[in-house]
């Protein structure tokens, strides 16, 4: 399957690491990660989850507190609003790769975007 690569929204994660394979609710209240998931709509719900490595306490998250390695996860349904944070169900799909991570300004305010590149699977044989 082809899966987009390229320039694409990212979701932080807080001590939590998505997996290839595997679905996980995820709850999404800061201001950066809520622009991202506006984003990911319209681009066929598609997002890079990547764990946040320090600020855990941060309103917003730099750039720089992200890994390089994330997973590219289908949004498959969203519940709630954004005065209270949303409920989201990610599917994580592929491992990417991150480069030159940094805060978009769009229409609504700001957030994280990184040039995503698809990491093929090791098979230990």
């Amino acid at each position: 399957m082809n899966y987009p690569q390229g320039r694409l929204p990212v979701i932080a994660l807080k001590k939590t690491v998505i997996f290839p394979g595997l679905t996980q609710v995820v709850r999404v209240g800061r201001e950066r990660s809520l622009r991202a998931l506006e984003e990911a709509q319209k681009n066929g719900f598609w997002i890079v989850a990547v764990q946040q490595k320090t600020n855990f306490d941060a309103k917003n998250v730099e750039p720089n507190d992200l890994y390089f390695t994330g997973t590219l996860c289908r949004i498959d349904s969203m519940r709630g609003t954004p005065e209270n944070g949303f409920q989201v169900v990610l599917r994580g799909v592929a491992r990417m790769q991150l480069s030159d991570p940094e805060i978009m300004t769009g229409t609504a305010g700001d957030y994280l975007v990184a040039n995503s590149t698809l990491l093929e699977d090791v098979q230990d044989l």
